[in-house]
């Protein structure tokens, strides 16, 4: 599907290239790609695959950067489809000055009802001049080549996300950002509960390699946050506590209760989706969503946060270009 959807894109057929980085797959990857390979009629664009030795995300990314004979660089994944006009509403803000880009990305499984409570909360996306948030995906995101010139590409520690996260904290204050609202990709999020932690939580103990791959510093902010996520975290232990002894610790209580209404609903990102909740599933039932997803969300992270320097505190960051990679095989089309 996906393959499908860059075949049969507006952008002219001459102005674009396909590059496919197969990375040791067990999804007929290879099979698919070269079979289409073998197919293409003589006016199709360019395409490529490069079968590769077994490595991660990040440097499977870096070999993209390194093959890519174009000005800019476009991602998606190989289980993401993209709208017709997908690389021609990425190229217009690029086009207009822009150094990178970030577009939209809808739900492919729409069947699914956790699939759509999570597009609906972790994966929604704001496009608004209020809320910067979730502009900047690895399925949907394109780049000048200059700026991997210039800063070398994706760290390459990262097997499956953390990646362009980090990418953009190095990037943000030296390149202009444009986001591409109208640029689509349609993409599946995890059609069970379970799936669902088990994503958040790969990204959740992430958090102390991305911050050594960014070079975040400890700072105020940083500690309030963390220190919020744990008064959040022990709401309910001290509501049962107070419970049952009236009077005791009734004023962490209230400041606990204050950080929890503000992280429900002063910030204007979970305000949004607090909105957007009530308006799917009615009042009573969105608001309550909203306190689910709130607290899932925030105690998976603040454990998370807690385990994630004691996983990575041997780990050195790997500089982008540096690991080596074998080309298996190579499947060209090119004319």
């Amino acid at each position: 599907m996906c393959l499908d959807g860059l075949l049969n894109q507006t952008y002219p057929n001459d102005g674009y290239e396909i590059l496919i980085i197969e990375n040791a797959s067990k999804d007929r990857t290879r099979e698919i790609g070269e079979a289409y390979i073998r197919s293409l009629p003589p006016n199709s664009p360019n395409m490529r695959m490069l079968c590769i030795e077994h490595v991660n995300l990040s440097v499977s990314r870096n070999i993209g950067i390194r093959n890519a004979s174009g000005n800019f660089i476009a991602y998606i994944d190989g289980d993401a489809v993209p709208e017709p006009t997908w690389i021609e509403e990425l190229v217009k803000p690029l086009r207009s000055g822009a150094d990178y880009v970030g577009g939209r990305i809808n739900l492919l499984n729409i069947d699914s009802s956790v699939a759509r409570f999570l597009q609906r909360t972790r994966n929604r996306q704001f496009f608004g001049p209020h809320i910067f948030e979730g502009h900047f995906v690895g399925c949907n995101m394109a780049f000048r080549k200059e700026i991997f010139d210039k800063v070398g590409g994706f760290y390459e520690n990262f097997v499956a996300r953390g990646d362009e996260s980090t990418l953009h904290e190095r990037i943000c204050g030296r390149f202009s950002y444009a986001p591409a609202p109208e640029a689509v990709v349609l993409h599946e999020r995890p059609d069970t509960v379970i799936k669902s932690v088990r994503t958040e939580w790969k990204s959740a103990i992430l958090s102390n390699l991305c911050a050594k791959a960014s070079k975040s510093k400890m700072h105020w902010k940083v500690v309030f946050l963390f220190l919020e996520q744990f008064l959040m975290t022990i709401f309910p232990l001290l509501l049962c506590i107070v419970w049952f002894a009236p009077g005791i610790l009734s004023l962490p209580l209230a400041l606990t209760t204050f950080a929890v209404i503000r992280r429900l609903y002063f910030r204007p990102l979970n305000r949004a989706i607090a909105k957007g909740l009530i308006g799917n599933y009615g009042f009573f039932r969105g608001f309550f969503a909203h306190i689910l997803f709130c607290f899932s969300y925030n105690i998976l992270y603040f454990f998370g946060s807690l385990i994630s320097p004691w996983l990575y505190r041997n780990m050195k960051i790997i500089p982008p270009m540096t690991t080596d990679f074998k080309v298996l095989k190579a499947f060209v089309n090119e004319k």
